[in-house]
């Protein structure tokens, strides 16, 4: 066999890597591979991109999320032309994240948590009968698709930490006299806040 062909090795350890020798005589690791062609070629590198993709969310969450808790806390509404660009916006950095690092996994989960959570809140917007808003549900969406992009623990905890807090601020509002069982609370803060909580956490 001529020296300069391709040798596969398996490593006989939990993950299977596979080295392969091209014929320049470079070592390719399947996890290096994409990191390698973007600084072979000039490109910036995968990492970098996707440090880029969660700073942009982050900055996100907390810009974005701070208007919204000021407009819903005023009007008790949280407007599409806020909510809707934003969801398009995070699913298309979520896309070019996964694109980008090569891995499904995140998207995956990313799109499960906002159906998720979204459904949940649908089931919610019924039962509560008004209680829960449409732009609660739309804003459920959002929230679902970061959180689940963090992982499942971001999303359990962000959801859950939203009706707790949200309903500590009810019955202190009650225990003050200052609201009772027919009194509307905007829920939107409290759901951007466990957000926070929920990635801070996890």
């Amino acid at each position: 066999m001529h020296p300069s062909s391709n040798i596969n090795t398996n490593k006989s350890s939990k993950d299977s890597r596979v080295i392969r020798t091209s014929d320049n005589g470079v070592i390719h690791s399947p996890k290096s591979r994409q990191a390698q062609f973007s600084y072979s070629s000039g490109m910036v590198p995968a990492s970098a991109v996707h440090m880029v993709i969660v700073v942009l969310a982050y900055l996100a969450l907390l810009g974005i999320g701070g208007w919204l808790i000021v407009i819903d806390g005023r009007t008790h509404r949280l407007p599409n032309r806020i909510v809707l660009p934003t969801l398009g916006g995070a699913l298309v950095l979520v896309i070019i994240d996964a694109l980008v690092m090569g891995e499904v996994w995140p998207l995956t989960r990313a799109v499960g948590g906002m159906l998720v959570l979204c459904g949940f809140y649908i089931v919610m917007r019924f039962v509560s009968r008004g209680g829960i808003g449409g732009g609660d549900v739309k804003l459920a969406a959002v929230i679902g698709l970061v959180l689940g992009w963090h992982g499942w623990q971001a999303l359990a905890v962000g959801a859950a930490s939203a009706f707790v807090l949200g309903a500590l601020y009810a019955l202190a509002l009650m225990a003050l006299r200052r609201a009772n069982g027919a009194t509307r609370i905007a829920f939107g803060p409290w759901m951007i806040i466990g957000a926070i909580l929920g990635v801070v956490v996890a």
